[in-house]
């Protein structure tokens, strides 16, 4: 048997390597900070925008084009398990037909968690809450959208967050029905606990199959290969 112990410790700890790679990533790399507040002048901080700019103190987004929607998404954040309120500003200018959603992605799903469909342009800023509860790693993203061929502007500034309870507002604002559930890739999400339990699970088998190895090699019997040898 001594002859399969390096091979054996070899392969079980590529499987180790590559279970990590592929399913716990992200533990090192998420955010204790939340989402990340930013104010949005002329700035976007942490978070990643396709389709939106920066105008003053706010960013925007205009629809042109065959353009029709735009994403601002923050970084992955560590926090399971507890509330989150997110909080933040935002105005309208256009006919009806727009929407904007806050999304929480988890995994490999992406949930809208509030919406609002303006049905006219609004004079001023309107302050809005999103409340959430999470189960593992999140990121959260704005996404806009607007009919084909219509003239419209989103704008958001002063997004905050905190851990603690809120309520959904403004008064328009609603969840979509069924939670709106969409199968998605969510890149750098985490791929959850199960896959890092999997990771353990080889690690332990292969530290076994080590110490079998080395038993064989010095001739020691089963019970102390096993670890439940206790003298006498």
């Amino acid at each position: 048997m001594a002859q399969y112990c390096l091979p054996v410790l070899l392969t079980g700890l590529v499987w180790a390597a590559v279970l990590k790679g592929g399913l716990c990533e992200q533990n090192s790399d998420c955010s204790n900070a939340g989402p990340g507040d930013c104010t949005f002048a002329g700035t976007f901080c942490n978070w990643t925008a396709v389709g939106w700019t920066t105008n003053g103190d706010h960013v925007k987004v205009s629809s042109s084009g065959d353009q029709h929607s735009a994403t601002l998404r923050s970084r992955v954040v560590c926090a399971a398990n507890t509330p989150h309120c997110l909080r933040f500003h935002f105005s309208y200018d256009g006919p009806p037909g727009g929407a904007l959603d806050v999304f929480v992605e988890q995994s490999n799903d992406r949930r809208s968690r509030w919406r609002i469909e303006p049905t006219s342009s609004t004079s001023t800023w309107q302050d809005a809450s999103v409340y959430f509860v999470t189960t593992s790693e999140f990121r959260v993203m704005f996404q806009a959208t607007w009919d084909a061929g219509q003239n419209s502007v989103f704008s958001l500034q002063n997004v905050t967050y905190e851990n603690a309870d809120c309520e959904m507002s403004p008064p328009e604002a609603f969840v979509p029905s069924g939670g709106s559930y969409v199968r998605t890739t969510t890149e750098g999400t985490s791929k959850g606990a199960e896959g890092c339990r999997v990771q353990f699970v080889v690690l332990g088998v292969c530290f076994l199959l080590w110490r079998c190895c080395v038993s064989d090699v010095f001739s020691l019997s089963p019970r102390r290969c096993l670890g439940i040898w206790r003298g006498g």
